[in-house]
This record gives structure tokens, C-alpha cells and sequence, in this order.
């Protein structure tokens, strides 16, 4: 399983990537102004499933987004996150309980011990019992080799939309290249035609001033057989 990752940077970032205060992102995710600040804004590695899920239900941004593969955080520009239509995220505590019924080598046994709580504790907590902090849900997720997006469930059509996205670039990039390859061809065929164009002219030119050239010698080869025999 690829290491996933919170994407902290995003929060501390979201007001400039989106162009909203943070008092008016607060609200659209319904969030205590006491929590945003003091909470959220200060130790956003800290920040619940339930946060995160209001964040992204409230500004429209697909909850895979406050995420990262790899140990970089990646900010890109507001059209990336904010998504219309738009389908609200949630998390699936069944799915989860599910998951830990069905697989042999997984229990909350094993994830609690990769987080240091006792099982009954880190039971209720990611069955949505108690507030869940992201970074004790992904280290759970990754002891158990599960991933996050299992439980974590985004409808969003994301990363289709991105690929179709990719081809469509990807096609007018293609069709551009081809309309300039056109456009070159027609212009080389053009210079083609008129250096033909030249070139007969310049052999016409050559001919006509070799004729002139040769007119004017025998004329003053004449010329100067005139001349001899007026003298003699």
C-alpha cells in the first residue's frame, strides 16, 4: 500500500488557495471559531476525521485532496480543489468493522498496538465513537495494510475526471501539432512553388543576356572587318 499522508500544508494554506477569509471557510464548514483558531490553525496534524470532513463537505473538496502519497506535500491552484458537482465525502465505520470481521491477519489488536492504545479504546475511536484524530486513523490504516479510502469514502469521480482531463489535453495538444505540421507543409510547398517560379526566370534571364552577349560580339567582329578594309 502506497504511504498516504495528511496534507497539513493544505490547511494552513487553504485561504490563499481558495481566495476566502478564513472566518467565511469556518462557516461554510460549520466549524466553532474557538476550534478553527485554537485547534485547527495551530496543530493541524491534530486535526479529526470529522474536521477534515466538514472542510471538505463544506467547501466542496473532495476529502482524497487533503491528502498526500510520499513524504511532500503538493499545493496546487484553486481549480484542483474545489469541485461542482459535487458529492459529500463520509466515513464508514461499517466498512470498517467489516473489514476487521472478514480478514483473518487484521484485528484492532494489531492496530492497537501500532498506535498505543488499548483496543477497546482504539475501538471506539475509529468506529466514530469518540473523535478521531487523521494521524492515529492512517497509522491504523497502514498497520492493518488497509487502504484509508476504504473507510474514508470519497464519491467523487476525481481522479477519472483528471485522467479524461489528460486526454482531452492531451488531444488538443495532438490536433495543434498536427494543424502546425499542416500550416508548415503548406508554407514549404508554397516556397517550393516559388523557388520553381525563380529558378525559370533565372534561366530565362541567363539565356536572354548569353543571346545579348553573343549579338554583341559579332557585331563588333563586323565592325572591325569594316574597319580593316576601309584601310586597306
Amino acid at each position: 500500500m502506497k504511504n498516504i499522508r495528511f496534507n497539513t500544508t493544505l490547511i494552513t494554506k487553504l485561504e490563499d488557495i481558495v481566495f476566502m477569509s478564513p472566518n467565511k471557510i469556518r462557516k461554510k464548514a460549520r466549524i466553532p471559531s474557538s476550534t478553527w483558531y485554537t485547534t485547527i490553525m495551530r496543530n493541524p496534524s491534530a486535526i479529526t476525521i470529522q474536521h477534515i470532513l466538514a472542510i471538505a463537505n463544506g467547501m466542496h473538496i473532495p476529502v482524497r485532496r487533503f491528502f498526500s502519497e510520499g513524504n511532500k506535500d503538493i499545493i496546487r491552484q484553486r481549480d484542483y480543489y474545489i469541485t461542482e458537482p459535487y458529492q459529500d465525502c463520509y466515513y464508514d465505520a461499517k466498512a470498517l468493522q467489516e473489514i476487521i470481521n472478514s480478514r483473518p491477519n487484521v484485528s484492532w489488536q494489531k492496530a492497537a498496538d501500532s498506535t498505543e492504545m488499548t483496543r477497546d479504546n482504539l475501538r471506539k475511536s475509529l468506529l466514530a465513537m469518540r473523535r478521531t484524530p487523521v494521524t492515529r486513523f492512517l497509522t491504523a490504516c497502514n498497520a492493518l495494510g488497509i487502504s484509508p479510502f476504504d473507510i474514508l469514502i470519497d464519491p467523487n469521480p476525481i481522479w477519472k475526471r483528471e485522467t479524461s482531463k489528460r486526454h482531452t489535453e492531451a488531444s488538443m495538444d495532438l490536433n495543434s501539432l498536427y494543424d502546425n505540421l499542416r500550416k508548415l507543409s503548406s508554407a514549404f510547398d508554397d516556397l517550393t512553388d516559388k523557388y520553381r517560379l525563380l529558378l525559370e526566370r533565372y534561366d530565362r534571364l541567363e539565356s536572354t543576356i548569353k543571346e545579348y552577349i553573343e549579338g554583341n560580339i559579332d557585331m563588333d567582329t563586323d565592325k572591325t572587318r569594316i574597319n580593316k578594309k576601309g584601310h586597306k
